[in-house]
């Protein structure tokens, strides 16, 4: 699930070579502005088929928030 999040994240970047890591923020490290982050989401729902809660995706800052709620959200 990770390898998966990490994909869908890295194509979403500019540079596909940023380095991302689980602490990696969005907007400060890896420079996503809120339409960015938006569609990265919304990649994210389409490739996994899932939907995520507008009111939990307002609380995600960093990649490893993004993973376990992905996780969480997947094995409910």
């Amino acid at each position: 699930m990770e390898n998966k999040v990490l994909g869908v994240i890295k194509n979403n970047l500019e540079d596909e070579n940023m380095l991302v890591i689980t602490e990696s923020r969005f907007s400060e490290d890896l420079g996503l502005n809120s339409y960015q982050f938006i569609s990265l989401i919304s990649d994210l729902e389409d490739e996994l088929g899932i939907e995520m809660e507008e009111n939990e995706i307002l609380k995600i800052r960093t990649v490893g928030q993004l993973i376990e709620y992905v996780q969480n959200c997947c094995t409910e």
